[in-house]
């Protein structure tokens, strides 16, 4: 066996975490972790050799989120498809992920001791930061009145105790729906370490699989969807550019960071009461982190939806769908092209006003965006591309002349008078 990192090759400094075998052995040592993503399995690739024959070759990953504090998270991914993963006795299944917490245990291959190997892949895992597995959301907030919710999760107002500060907690329960977890999963990994103005920050997760619920602590936003703001006001040219310019920044650095958000539509883009008025991307609940994930067969089913997408759902190629920039890409032209003129895009033939684009039956309603400045109209075009090989991507949106150059937060919507979502 080989191992990443020993105990006398790693800097304490470097080590946030590391596997103590359960039983002493002379064969295996101290695994220290120092990469922030592991791979562990039989093969010369991984960082972390185990050569037992219930190892997989590509057996688990272990992934840290980098913080040094109480929202640090560790995750353990199983990739075995025969053996398994065990942590604290129970096969990580169904997902394929579980929490990792100071002192659980973490056994490859087999739950109990391999008769005949000369190794026993059976380990205590050790991290000294974050939440221990004991406590619960209810040790630090006070949770209060349900603001919001949706298929995979529900939200509620919450006062942290220690602070007195306001947050959002979203929860989702296994027993809910099926797939609710596994959305919840991909949302908090993908919530980790995004930090950018135009993007719901989260605060902190309390994760425990072993009882199928996940609370997420976010950032609370008072303030109004775009869903409701384009059905209670009329925006000028200059309000929507203010507006577009702060989503794509948003969507461009999501995308910079390998995460395809896979369900942008105007309910799902909140903008704050508090002046200046500033765009929040939420629900990460499809999202896709740089094929870490094989994404839960979960597709979205509105007017937001990539032509590509349905097309896969109605061609009942579900199980070999994945989310990816170009999804982000057709949504943002739909939701801009609401901003101009406040309605969909679509001439509909014979089907639901909220359904998705088909190519086959539909065409986009170009001429009513002939009221709005041929920079607008071509900046939509760049993104209502049926091929989503020639939509244009955030970054060129950025670069785009129609909003290249504005200032941000100098546009007022003081006019419009909305009000918060709540």
């Amino acid at each position: 066996m080989s191992n990443i990192a020993t105990a006398s090759s790693s800097s304490a400094a470097q080590v946030w975490g590391y596997l103590e075998p359960l039983v002493p052995s002379p064969n295996l040592q101290r695994i220290n972790f120092v990469k922030h993503s592991v791979a562990i399995g039989r093969g010369a690739a991984n960082d972390v050799l185990f050569d037992g024959c219930a190892v997989s070759k590509l057996h688990a990953t272990i992934q840290w989120n980098g913080r040094r504090d109480r929202m640090s998270v560790v995750t353990i991914t199983n990739l075995s498809t025969t053996n398994g993963t065990f942590v604290d006795g129970a096969k990580v299944e169904g997902i394929n992920v579980h929490r990792l917490f100071d002192g659980c245990t973490v056994f490859f291959g087999c739950r109990v001791r391999v008769h005949g190997e000369d190794d026993d892949y059976r380990f205590t895992f050790h991290h000294p930061f974050g939440r221990s597995k004991n406590e619960t959301i209810f040790n630090h907030y006070t949770v209060g009145d349900r603001i919001g919710g949706g298929l995979h999760g529900h939200v509620h107002r919450a006062l942290e105790k220690a602070t007195g500060k306001i947050f959002a907690v979203k929860t989702s329960w296994r027993h809910d729906r099926p797939e609710s977890l596994a959305c919840a999963v991909q949302e908090a990994v993908a919530f980790m370490n995004l930090a950018h103005d135009n993007i719901a920050r989260l605060h902190e997760v309390f994760f425990r699989m072993d009882n199928g619920t996940l609370d997420m602590i976010l950032e609370y936003i008072d303030g109004i969807s775009l869903e409701a703001l384009v059905l209670q006001s009329r925006l000028s040219e200059l309000q929507a550019k203010e507006l577009t310019l702060q989503l794509s920044r948003g969507v461009a650095f999501l995308h910079e960071k390998k995460i395809s958000h896979g369900d942008l539509k105007l309910d799902n883009v909140l903008l704050t009461r508090h002046p200046p008025p500033q765009i929040k991307i939420i629900d990460f609940g499809l999202a896709k982190v740089d094929r870490l994930w094989s994404t839960h067969p979960v597709l979205t089913d509105h007017i937001f939806t990539a032509p590509e997408a349905h097309q896969q759902a109605i061609m009942n190629t579900i199980t070999h769908y994945t989310v990816c920039q170009q999804w982000d890409g057709w949504a943002l032209g739909c939701i801009v092209f609401h901003l101009l003129v406040s309605r969909h895009p679509f001439i509909r033939k014979g089907i639901a006003e909220t359904g998705p684009f088909d190519p086959v039956q539909d065409t986009i309603d170009w001429h009513v965006l002939n009221r709005t400045s041929a920079k607008a109209q071509d900046f939509v075009l760049g993104f209502l591309h049926v091929n989503p090989r020639n939509r244009m991507t955030a970054d060129e949106a950025l670069i785009h002349s129609w909003i290249m150059g504005h200032r941000l937060y100098t546009v007022s919507f003081d006019e419009l008078g909305f009000t918060s979502v709540d």
